[in-house]
């Protein structure tokens, strides 16, 4: 098993060092052995917005 632990950068952050970012996860990803199971995780900066779709996902207080 291989994992990839991710800290990504924020939406507000500029294109170029986003493409960065998901570049460089795509050449780790594409040095492990392709019979590994694989896992990419860690805080992706993911934001929820407050519609009420998203309630059973984050619940009714969000921070977004």
């Amino acid at each position: 098993m291989s994992i990839i632990n991710v800290y990504a950068p924020t939406e507000d952050k500029e294109h170029a060092v986003k493409e960065e970012f998901y570049e460089k996860i795509k050449k780790t990803y594409n040095t492990i052995p392709r019979h590994d199971m694989s896992l990419i995780a860690g805080d992706c900066n993911a934001k929820i917005g407050t519609e009420e779709c998203m309630e059973k996902i984050a619940g009714r207080y969000t921070l977004h």
